[in-house]
């Protein structure tokens, strides 16, 4: 399946405290269950705490089974705005995308 397109919900507006935990966060499109497989898709380096949208749209031209929703906090020190820790809270997320057949893949690739 091709990604194209994914909406992310997340349980927050610009002044709920939760924003901090959400910055940073990172997209992987991959055909296994294993993200170091898969390819970058989104990384946050731009978001502040007033300025990380709800939803989040975002254009993904990869190929996958899995979407993966990654952060981590383990590179000090953490940017203004961003806590220490890492929290998670999605409502829900949409993925849009379309399914080839092996003969469209095939002439697609050459």
């Amino acid at each position: 399946m091709r990604i194209n397109y994914s909406r992310w919900f997340f349980s927050l507006d610009e002044d709920n405290e939760l924003t901090e935990y959400l910055l940073g966060f990172s997209i992987y499109i991959s055909n296994t269950t294993d993200k170091m497989d898969g390819q970058l898709c989104f990384k946050d380096d731009n978001y502040t705490r007033s300025t990380i949208p709800n939803p989040v749209n975002i254009t993904c031209i990869h190929h996958g089974r899995y979407v993966f929703y990654y952060n981590n906090r383990t590179h000090s020190p953490t940017p203004i705005g961003y806590s220490t820790y890492v929290f998670t809270g999605i409502c829900e997320l949409e993925v849009y995308g379309k399914t080839y057949s092996k003969s469209h893949i095939e002439s697609y690739t050459k």
